[in-house]
């Protein structure tokens, strides 16, 4: 009984030595609570400036698919005034595909082709707000393409016209923006690293619809921009402009694709000569100089990709040769017109001169 005793008056004491304890634990976890938050405040980083506040790109989102015209129509609005109100800032890029996905199913959303139109014209104009920095309107643009890309193989046959319709005016006025600086460096550069990166990129084999609606507008927009483009080109700019087609003729894999773009160059080159031919008919002038320095210009250098050890993949030597062949052939045949040509007015010059003289001998 003694022993008993002892036991339970050993528990009490330790009881109770324990609810004396309780308060102390319950500070101590506090304490290592509050250090802790302390810790994880310092190694947060307060959020940068140029990132958009996550709440306000949720109802950017909501507002653009929304089914009402109207509130779209707003949210677009106050898209614009958001971008010019960053300025120069440049926005994260996980920023700019969320903004371009939302901008996207506000089109996807939007019903009656002339409505599709007018704001597929909008959007495609977004990238006038960048304009003293073109490295950021290129790079504003290049996440549209990339949305495109990713969604392409999800869009249904009843949506397709408004979507290739954004895409010929995305080309549209971004060879507009290159013009209104007059194709400086920077903005050259820029939009080629689009061509090169979004568009026309070889690895990518989810875009070939993209790049087929692309080879078959490309000419076509730089015409409506460039009125009289080969006029207001230089033939060096024409060179740059076929440069990204060139390095995706080289590097594609695919056979069929190899041939979509061979029939775009065969396309550029009866272009040249049918707007001049039609011209030359009823001038009778020869054709000009420029022109078939162009053709010499594109012979040499597909001779040069074909020949080069790199860059270039064997199985698409031949292709480029073959299309080497036709141009080269096209520019031998100008050659000789243009030498006839000369020839010709060269002989009734040499007559005018003639009867002029004997003219005045019967005059005397």
């Amino acid at each position: 009984y003694q022993r008993r005793v002892r036991g339970f008056s050993k528990f009490r004491s330790l009881q109770c030595s324990f609810v004396f304890l309780i308060p102390l634990l319950i500070e101590r976890i506090s304490q290592q609570k509050s250090s802790d938050q302390k810790k994880t405040t310092v190694l947060k980083k307060p959020m940068e400036t140029n990132q958009i506040n996550p709440s306000k790109m949720v109802s950017f989102a909501k507002q653009l698919g929304h089914n009402e015209q109207k509130i779209r129509d707003k949210a677009l609005l106050l898209v614009e005034d958001f971008l010019r109100s960053k300025g120069e800032i440049k926005l994260p890029a996980l920023d700019l595909l969320k903004l371009w996905k939302a901008l996207y199913y506000c089109l996807w959303m939007t019903d009656k082709p002339i409505i599709q139109i007018d704001l597929a014209t909008k959007l495609s104009k977004l990238i006038h707000i960048y304009k003293e920095s073109p490295k950021l309107a290129y790079r504003f643009i290049s996440y549209f393409w990339r949305i495109m890309v990713r969604e392409w193989n999800l869009l249904d046959g009843f949506r397709l016209d408004k979507f290739y319709s954004l895409m010929r005016f995305v080309i549209r006025e971004s060879l507009q923006y290159g013009k209104d600086r007059k194709w400086d460096k920077i903005s050259w550069q820029s939009f080629s690293n689009v061509m090169k990166d979004e568009i026309l990129d070889p690895k990518k084999t989810k875009n070939r619809g993209i790049v087929i609606h692309v080879l078959d507008i490309f000419w076509e927009e730089v015409e409506k921009v460039h009125d009289g483009w080969l006029g207001e080109l230089s033939s060096e700019l024409i060179m740059k402009f076929i440069g990204p087609f060139l390095r995706y003729l080289a590097q594609v894999e695919q056979e069929e694709d190899i041939e979509i773009v061979k029939s775009f160059f065969v396309k550029f080159l009866d272009r040249l000569l049918r707007k001049h031919s039609s011209k030359l008919k009823q001038s009778n002038s020869p054709i000009p100089e420029k022109v078939v320095s162009l053709i010499e210009q594109i012979s040499t250098k597909l001779f040069d990709i074909a020949s080069s050890k790199v860059g270039v993949l064997d199985e698409n030597r031949d292709y480029i040769y073959d299309l080497r062949k036709t141009y080269d052939s096209a520019f031998r045949g100008l050659s000789k017109e243009t030498k006839k040509r000369k020839l010709s007015t060269d002989e009734d010059e040499s007559c005018l001169l003639y009867t002029s003289d004997a003219a005045d001998d019967l005059l005397c």
